[in-house]
């Protein structure tokens, strides 16, 4: 890679001359070097201990959701 050379007394931004020259100048190389990618290694296997009581599905939470308005419709018509 070519780096652009600046005197370290110069101020302020590059032009785009020296920024267009910088980009598509003179290169030293004009091809890229294929590099062989290595295989990932495994992903690590996850124990997945799930106890059946306390897992809960859409349908379960929707269930208890449904419950707990009743009971509190059940209470606040009690209470009148």
């Amino acid at each position: 890679m070519r780096l652009l050379q600046r005197r370290r007394d110069e101020e302020g931004s590059l032009g785009e001359a020296e920024c267009y020259a910088h980009s598509y100048g003179d290169h030293v190389s004009d091809h890229v070097d294929p590099v062989p990618a290595e295989a990932p290694p495994p992903a690590p296997s996850i124990p997945w201990e799930i106890d059946p009581l306390r897992h809960v599905t859409s349908e379960g939470l929707k269930r208890q959701f449904e419950e707990r308005l009743r009971a509190r419709r059940r209470r606040s018509l009690s209470g009148r």
